[in-house]
């Protein structure tokens, strides 16, 4: 929405989002590896989240009053711009710690608890959020909607932080690894991939490319097709008001999704427990699909809250479950290179979202936001059917294929005395 009422050009967001995930790709392995050999007393991971949580707190203040910073268009869309890039920066170094610690501190038998545990705390965020935007509270403050939804996610993240630094204790690393150079950490992270890292990573990889559409263009879906609305800088505009009471739609969603996975976050293990990990993700999927094909069909704004039901417990699934496999199967000095190269994944899947689908099908469909989320629906279901190969491990810290190769070789020689 911001983004509309600065006009700025699609082109250029596009440019935005694709610089977005290039930071999504570089600094999470940087970040990752050199917190997976920091030694400091205080642990490995919460100085970067402490870190990351500053500059965040000046580029929601930077976005915050972008218009208010420049007279000239031009020069409110830079600081727009320059505000969201800041954001994709301190993002990348605070999540990937933040959810390494997770790990971290947690039993290996309660990984996908503490996974699904995730899933709650994203849902209690995003409910509380969203119904802020829902209910138009913007309306009793002196802010507009969108500088008021900011200002309520700054106080959630400064909040989350602060408490995640004093009530976690990180056992202090005391010996370096040989090397710290991250992208060879990386690099051996790619090279020591095995076949359960991909086949739980190749399906996570579709549904990322099919979650990216409506991420982006189910705002100005609500706005524009189903509200009949456009956006602009004067608030009274008839068009204006019809697209933030579609905003206000859309976001009054975003709590039925986040509410779901709330309650779902904390049944997921135990479901899992009974059918296995790899049916709870291939049915969610599947329902995932069929969710996404809809949107070609629908424009009715109530039917929209009820799909939002299954939407949140396939995000749940998708967000937490692939993390849960790659922390069975990582040893601790791995971890962040290894959920580094996770959400290389994660990147590249939202880029070729981003042209291939936001670009490139966006010059037919330029005014038709549900059309490129429907279309997102073929990733879906070969996320779904991938996932007929993902390899639930049994044991933790699974060692490479090779490895089990060499380890029966070794086996099936005698003892030596």
């Amino acid at each position: 929405p911001l983004a509309d009422k600065v006009n700025m050009a699609p082109a250029l967001r596009t440019v935005v989002l694709l610089l977005g995930s290039l930071f999504g790709f570089i600094f999470p392995p940087i970040i990752g590896v050199i917190s997976d050999g920091t030694t400091l007393k205080w642990g490995r991971r919460r100085i970067y989240m402490i870190a990351g949580g500053i500059v965040l707190v000046a580029s929601f203040l930077i976005i915050m009053f972008c218009e208010s910073l420049s007279n000239k268009q031009s020069g409110r869309q830079g600081f727009l711009i320059f505000g969201v890039l800041m954001v994709f920066f301190s993002a990348n170094i605070l999540q990937g710690p933040a959810r390494t610690l997770c790990s971290d501190i947690c039993p290996p038998n309660q990984q996908v608890l503490m996974s699904s545990i995730c899933g709650v705390y994203s849902g209690i965020g995003g409910t509380f959020t969203n119904l802020i935007g829902a209910l138009s509270l913007y309306k009793y403050t002196s802010l507009s909607q969108e500088q008021f939804i900011l200002v309520v996610c700054l106080a959630i993240s400064f909040v989350a932080i602060l408490v995640t630094c004093i009530v976690s204790h990180e056992e202090q690393l005391t010996e370096k690894p040989a090397s710290l150079n991250p992208f060879i950490g990386l690099y051996n992270a790619l090279k020591e991939i095995n076949r359960t890292f991909l086949c739980i990573a190749l399906p996570y990889f579709f549904i990322m490319i099919s979650n990216y559409q409506w991420s982006i263009q189910f705002s100005a879906f609500m706005g524009n097709d189903v509200f009949g609305g456009k956006n602009g800088p004067d608030i009274n505009d008839p068009e204006v008001v019809r697209y933030q009471k579609g905003v206000s739609w859309a976001m009054l969603c975003n709590v039925v999704n986040s509410a779901v996975q709330f309650v779902y976050g904390f049944f997921q293990s135990k479901l899992v427990d009974k059918v296995g990990l790899k049916w709870v993700f291939l049915v969610l999927m599947l329902i995932l699909g069929v969710v996404y094909l809809l949107f070609f069909f629908i424009k009715d704004k109530i039917v929209f809250l009820i799909l939002h039901v299954p939407m949140g417990l396939a995000a749940v699934a998708y967000n937490n479950l692939p993390m849960a496999v790659i922390s069975l199967i990582s040893a601790p000095e791995k971890l962040g290179a290894n959920f580094a190269l996770l959400n290389c994944f994660n990147v590249i899947g939202q880029q070729i979202s981003n042209f291939g689908i936001g670009m490139g099908l966006g010059k037919i469909w330029g005014n038709k936001p549900g059309h490129l989320i429907g279309i997102s629906c073929i990733f879906a279901f070969i996320g779904a059917i991938l996932s007929f190969w993902i390899v639930v491990p049994d044991k933790v810290n699974e060692i490479s294929d090779d490895e089990i190769e060499d380890s029966e070789s070794e086996d099936s020689k005698p003892a030596a005395l």
